[in-house]
């Protein structure tokens, strides 16, 4: 339960630090990068702890979740913060990383 609650505070610190970081970009406000900063650290921690918990899936799998959701929240504050659009490549490209983390954590065995 631990490391869910922990990936919880990680994907609501994430998502400010995300939208602070894309603030600080459009309007060089110095608060919005210590903003970002602090918010990023505390996704550091939030991650540690998620991490040492003992419902954690485990290193390898905790790895992929994390940046999964870091992804899709850049991929979104990207798109709608600062018009930025994604050509075809790049949607490939979200969608080639996507699937491979979802690889990653999948628990099937290759069969032999």
């Amino acid at each position: 339960m631990r490391f869910w609650l922990a990936l919880a505070a990680y994907a609501l610190v994430d998502t400010v630090a995300t939208i602070a970081a894309a603030k600080w970009i459009m309007d060089r406000g110095r608060a919005w990068l210590v903003l970002a900063f602090l918010c990023y650290v505390a996704c550091t921690v939030a991650w540690l702890i998620g991490l040492s918990a003992r419902d954690s899936p485990g290193v390898t799998k905790a790895y992929a979740i994390y940046p999964l959701y870091a992804m899709v929240v850049g991929v979104a504050a990207g798109l709608l913060m600062s018009e930025q659009r994604l050509t075809a490549r790049g949607w490939i490209g979200v969608a080639l990383g996507v699937a491979a983390i979802l690889l990653i954590l999948s628990d099937e065995k290759p069969s032999t």
